[in-house]
């Protein structure tokens, strides 16, 4: 037709696309109306001015020039792409479910990540013996001055055991260095409280050498250490959960730092207790929907 066909502007249900063949380079595509025609021809006057494509189409005909003057999937002004979103939703669904029978392939475990809570942390200092500082910003260490944190760990998922912990890692968060050297992680053996231990109250801890040594960053830098087997121990026998000290190391006993505490609300960098659960995930490949399953998307315009 010398003529493009003129649009009425009534909304119709389109259905799906279907596709014809053209001559070579072209690929051309009709929704099937019922009154649909194909009327598409080189230079056929007029064409709109803000039509790039090299042929003038109406809506209900699309047409595509696979040369390098348009790109293959540009969509064409005259018509608003297509989606078939049930397509695309079965076909994430399937992806998720393969990922599901992977897991299961691998023993049937999936792993949950999450963090205990911080429940208390201060510091004390020996040459303040009466004095507290659990309301402070900063966990002290060195200098005379011992950190203290404990974390809640009351708050793992029910039936959680220690075979269960695959990985425990404390990070805490390095606000200042008066002195570089390193720190010690010492388990502590007795309760204390944040807005009551002092260092004339303080409980006692596994002692100088009894616990990982630490290397400190530079200011700014986060500092983390594996715990695991601490953490087992606690999940194990929660009654021994008095958390950790932190001291110099017998190596570097002039050591200072200061590490952010969760009264910091300057920063924000609390320091956090890292978990990682092996839990029972799904067994083998769930299954799909029927194979032959046709899936239709109607569009309207």
């Amino acid at each position: 037709m010398a003529q493009a066909q003129r649009h009425d502007g009534r909304h119709r249900r389109q259905a799906p696309l279907t596709r014809r063949t053209g001559p070579p380079g072209w690929r051309i595509a009709t929704p099937p109306y019922r009154d649909a025609a194909l009327h598409a021809t080189p230079t056929d006057p007029p064409r709109p001015a803000h039509c790039p494509a090299r042929f003038h189409v109406c809506r209900s005909t699309a047409v595509r020039n696979l040369t390098a003057e348009e790109p293959p999937m540009t969509p064409h002004p005259h018509q608003s792409p297509r989606r078939n979103w049930p397509l695309l939703a079965n076909s994430l669904a399937n992806s998720l479910a393969g990922l599901a029978g992977l897991a299961g392939a691998l023993g049937g475990t999936a792993a949950l990540a999450l963090d205990a809570p911080l429940a208390a942390d201060s510091h004390v200092d020996t040459t303040l013996p009466a004095n507290n500082f659990g309301g402070l910003p900063t966990l002290n260490v060195g200098g005379g001055s011992t950190g203290l944190l404990r974390f809640d760990l009351a708050t793992l998922p029910a039936g959680t055991t220690a075979a269960k912990l695959v990985k425990a890692t404390l990070v805490l968060y390095v606000n200042r260095v008066g002195a570089a050297g390193a720190v010690e992680l010492q388990t502590v053996n007795a309760a204390w409280a944040e807005a009551g231990v002092t260092a004339a109250t303080a409980p006692p801890t596994g002692g100088p050498g009894s616990g990982p040594v630490l290397a400190l960053p530079a200011a700014g830098q986060y500092l983390a250490v594996d715990v695991t087997a601490q953490v087992k121990s606690w999940v194990s026998n929660p009654a021994t959960n008095h958390g950790w000290a932190l001291a110099p190391a017998l190596a570097a006993p002039g050591t200072v730092v200061f590490f952010d505490s969760k009264e910091n609300t300057a920063t924000g960098h609390v320091a956090r207790l890292d978990l990682t659960l092996a839990d029972q995930g799904p067994a083998g490949r769930a299954a799909g929907r029927a194979g032959g399953e046709r899936h239709e998307w109607h569009e309207w315009h």
